[in-house]
C-alpha cells in the first residue's frame, strides 16, 4: 500500500547555532529497507455486493537501513469495492514520512495484485523516488492482505484488513 502519511516527531530542543534542516541532507549510501504493517479500511464495509467505497490505508515501518529507523504514510480514495475485488489498495504516488523529519515522494509506474493459492492478495509496486530522502532510487513495495473472511462479506461486511509489508528503495 502506499499513501502519503502523517509523522508526528519528538526532536530534541537546543540553544546550539543552526544547522542544515534534515530535508537538506544528503541520501544515504546504503538501501532502505523497511517492514511493517499495512491497515486498510473500508466505508462503507465490503460486502458480496461491489458499491461505492472510501479506502483508507496506513502504513507503518520499522527500518532496517537507509539512513531512518522508521515512518508512516495514509492515504484514501474513492472506489467501486467489493469483497471479490482485488483492487483492495493501491495509489500511483506516496509520501513517506520519516522519523528523521524528512520525506520520501515516490511515483509508482508498474503494480501487480495476484491472488495467492491461500487467498491471501499480494500486492506489488515499483516505481522511482522522485523527490525527498533517496531521490533517484528504485522503489519496491509489497503488501500481502488476508482473504476476506466471507461470511463477514455475506452479513455486515468487511470493515478492514491488516497485513505485512515491505518496502525498498536500492
Amino acid at each position: 500500500m502506499a499513501g502519503s502519511l502523517l509523522c508526528l516527531l519528538a526532536l530534541p530542543l537546543t540553544a546550539a547555532a543552526p544547522t542544515a534542516r534534515a530535508a537538506d541532507a544528503p541520501a544515504p549510501a546504503q538501501a532502505l529497507l523497511c517492514r511493517g504493517t499495512v491497515t486498510v479500511s473500508y466505508d462503507p464495509p465490503l460486502t458480496s455486493v461491489p458499491k461505492p467505497t472510501r479506502v483508507s490505508g496506513r502504513e507503518d515501518f520499522v527500518c532496517l537501513s537507509g539512513g531512518v529507523t522508521g515512518g508512516f504514510a495514509a492515504d484514501s480514495y474513492g472506489t467501486t469495492a467489493g469483497c471479490t475485488s482485488l483492487r483492495l489498495f493501491t495509489v500511483s504516488t506516496t509520501t513517506y514520512f520519516w522519523d528523521t523529519g524528512q520525506t520520501s515522494h515516490v511515483t509508482y509506474t508498474t503494480t501487480a495484485i495476484e491472488r495467492l493459492v491461500n487467498g491471501t492478495v499480494l500486492v506489488t509496486e515499483q516505481g522511482t523516488v522522485t523527490g525527498g530522502l533517496h531521490q533517484g532510487r528504485t522503489a519496491v513495495y509489497q503488501m500481502v492482505l488476508p482473504q476476506p473472511d466471507l461470511l463477514a462479506c455475506l452479513g455486515d461486511g468487511v470493515s478492514h484488513l491488516s497485513g505485512t509489508e515491505v518496502l525498498t528503495f536500492v
